[in-house]
C-alpha cells in the first residue's frame, strides 16, 4: 500500500503509467488496489470499495503465498 498518488494524466505515478501501457488497466483514482505477485505480474486488480484486507484480497494473496 502507498500514500496517495495521481494515478492518471501527465503526472500519474510511473507505476500507473506501467500498468496502463502493459496491462491496459487505469483505475480511476488512487483508492485502488493492485495485487502483484512475486515475478511483479498483476494478479488481480481492485476497486475503491473493496477494503485492503478484505476476504477478496487475503484469500488471493494467501494462494500467492502458499
Amino acid at each position: 500500500m502507498t500514500t496517495i498518488t495521481k494515478v492518471r494524466g501527465d503526472q500519474a505515478h510511473p507505476f500507473f503509467i506501467w500498468l496502463k501501457q502493459s496491462e491496459g488497466y487505469r483505475p480511476r483514482w488512487n483508492f485502488y488496489k493492485v495485487l502483484l505477485n512475486g515475478d511483479g505480474a498483476v494478479v488481480d486488480t481492485f476497486g475503491s470499495t473493496t477494503g485492503p484486507m478484505s476476504e477478496k484480497i487475503t484469500k488471493q494473496i494467501d494462494l500467492l503465498l502458499n
